[in-house]
């Protein structure tokens, strides 16, 4: 329906002194079930919220959010992308990380879809805050949307379009869905992509967008073998991974720090570490911990 004949009608019905609007009185308008018969014969009124009864149909869970919790045990960053390399083949990637650093990030083979990467780091992004309370910040709107909005109402016409046939990317939308009951509490929240601010969620969100670009264009996977811990805005503890290193102590230090599953990656690429226990390549070059990707992978 077009608005020039949806305004038509709204001034015929509400602008015509012989045409008055009621209630009905057969159905229930926020529930559609028949209005019970003593509600019909007695004219009672009852109460109903369509807007909620609209929520419940479209929520995943009835307590997830849109906006950042107020008490977070993690707060995390996803981005999925989908991106030509140097001789122009297509290739997606996925990441989730915090502010602090980086919790798994891989390129997807035989996948070539931001929206199929992007419903896969949202999934995996609540695999990785069971029972906790988390806030995750993505930039894609159809990952957003996707939660929040058409999500539910696919999987209550069983992933069916209205032609009979499946829905797109059906199968990664169930396993979200699934996904999102995992967390204690949780908040999905849509923010801007390509902001250079210098705020806590820019940062972050940039830093995710920096990692799922190395991993994609690169062809290499990370997992970091950590629990998110609980994080703030003010965590003095997360400039750790936020500013370059000084010193090539400073980075034996973060090498070191490393998970075991980094290491073995850097074994596997024929890294090897000195006596002094830093970590280089074949050719002697310096290998960067994941935790400094977001300072010097600049793509």
């Amino acid at each position: 329906m077009t608005n020039a004949r949806l305004t038509k009608y709204e001034t015929i019905i509400l602008g015509s002194p012989n045409v008055s609007l009621k209630r009905c009185t057969v159905l229930n308008l926020a529930t559609l079930l028949p209005v019970e018969n003593t509600e019909i014969n007695n004219e009672k009124e009852f109460e109903h919220d369509c807007l909620e009864v609209t929520e419940l149909c479209t929520k995943p869970r009835p307590d997830i959010q849109d906006t950042q919790l107020k008490e977070n045990d993690c707060i995390t960053f996803v981005d999925g992308s989908c991106l030509r390399d140097s001789v122009g083949t297509l290739r997606a990637g996925y990441a989730v990380c915090t502010i602090a650093g980086m919790i798994e990030a891989s390129w997807l083979e035989k996948v070539f879809s931001v929206e199929v990467a992007e419903l896969i780091a949202l999934t995996k992004a609540c695999h990785a805050a069971v029972n906790l309370k988390v806030t995750i910040y993505t930039d894609k709107r159809y990952g957003f949307g996707t939660v929040q909005d058409f999500g539910q109402l696919w999987s209550q016409r069983g992933f069916m379009t209205s032609s009979g046939s499946p829905v797109k990317n059906g199968e990664q939308i169930k396993d979200l869905l699934h996904a999102i009951q995992l967390p204690l509490e949780i908040a999905v929240v849509k923010c801007n992509a390509h902001v250079k601010s210098q705020d806590f969620v820019s940062m972050g969100n940039g830093y995710a967008d920096q990692v799922t670009r190395f991993c994609t264009l690169n062809c290499i996977s990370f997992k970091e073998q950590w629990e998110l811990l609980p994080q703030t805005e003010n965590d003095t503890c997360l400039n750790l991974a936020l500013r370059v290193v000084d010193t090539l102590d400073e980075l034996k230090t973060l090498q070191s720090r490393a998970s075991k599953e980094e290491k073995r990656s850097w074994q596997r690429m024929q890294c090897i570490q000195r006596a002094d226990d830093l970590w280089v390549s074949e050719e002697g070059k310096l290998v960067l911990p994941n935790s400094l990707l977001s300072q010097f992978a600049r793509l």
